[in-house]
């Protein structure tokens, strides 16, 4: 019987990968490398922008290289803004002369807000845009009493002065409102969100002040309306713009001293209130236990204390015009 031979099978020898294949298996996981660390990058980049203390900011400097908030004169407010705006809110400056007359600077102010209100007023045929004046008082001066020995607060006076000098077609009474419990820049901000424009939704707002006031206002209602809505840490839904009129009725004297004190207060707001007081809450714990002007003891203490000498040096006298001494124009 014959044997069988099996016959083996040859199996082909396998060729080592060329260069070229190694090459590009290579360079293949290099590329999903680098996509897959550039997608990291870009979320881990996109949480930390997007994180409740950075959100705020980065949406006010965004807003602030790509539109211009500052302004000199109404004329120069684009139409796109004017027929945006929600409310105008007018600074008070000082003690009024008489109720329906505070100082011509104030009255450059309200006289600017009228301009503003016109213009919309022709673009929307009707007038209903609102202006809040601001200002209870100043506390560097003594205050105008009415006939009754009642206060007349500096809002009362700026908001005389317009429903006064404007027809009803212009600026209805209705459409005039007065917030009367700030006494310095940091409340006039405070209170017009608190009382105001938080329960109103008015949301796009012109802040006017003159020129020598701008800056530390600026700063100021920056911080305040800049706070997070309901401290929460979402952005603020505030767009604000502003108007800085002519110091009008000011000497350069006062000017001067006026700026001197001004620039001296925003240092203070930008580097130690602002960055320490991120919350609304905060704020008000500020005005609450720090503020000379709202905290309880403070105010006793002031109330007790004997009437200070009325200031005779140069320097002084300059800066109370500022606040409506005897403010009467040049």
């Amino acid at each position: 019987m014959a044997r069988s031979h099996k016959r083996k099978r040859r199996i082909p020898p396998v060729s080592p990968p060329t260069k070229s294949l190694r090459f590009i298996s290579i360079a293949t996981i290099c590329f999903v490398s680098f996509i897959a660390f550039a997608v990291l990058c870009s979320a881990l980049s996109h949480h930390q922008r997007n994180t409740p203390q950075n959100n705020n900011n980065n949406r006010l400097k965004k807003k602030m290289t790509t539109t211009k908030v500052r302004f000199d004169t109404p004329e120069e407010i684009p139409d796109d803004i004017v027929k945006s705006l929600d409310a105008i809110l007018v600074l008070g400056g000082g003690v009024p002369l008489s109720l329906e007359e505070p100082p011509l600077f104030v009255q450059k102010r309200c006289d600017d807000a009228a301009k503003i209100v016109q213009r919309y007023t022709e673009i929307f045929n009707r007038n209903n845009l609102p202006i809040l004046t601001l200002s209870a008082g100043t506390a560097h001066l003594p205050q105008l009493l009415s006939g009754d020995g009642l206060p007349i607060w500096e809002a009362t006076a700026s908001a005389a002065y317009l429903i006064k000098h404007y027809s009803p077609d212009t600026i209805d009474k209705s459409q005039v409102f007065a917030e009367t419990t700030s006494y310095d820049t940091i409340s006039n901000a405070f209170f017009a969100r608190t009382s105001f424009t938080d329960i109103t939704g008015w949301r796009r707002l012109l802040i006017i002040t003159n020129e020598f006031h701008m800056d530390r206002s600026q700063a100021i209602f920056d911080w305040i309306f800049g706070i997070p809505d309901n401290n929460k840490g979402s952005s603020s839904n505030y767009q604000l713009y502003y108007l800085a009129p002519p110091n009008t009725g000011l000497t350069d004297e006062a000017v001067q001293a006026r700026k001197q004190r001004e620039a001296k207060s925003q240092k203070n707001v930008q580097e130690i209130l602002a960055p320490k007081y991120q919350t609304i809450k905060g704020v008000w714990t500020f005005l609450t236990q720090e503020h000379s002007l709202y905290t309880a003891h403070k105010l006793v203490e002031r109330g007790r204390a004997k009437t200070e000498e009325t200031a005779t040096s140069e320097e002084n006298q300059a800066l109370k015009e500022s606040y409506g001494l005897n403010n009467k124009g040049k």
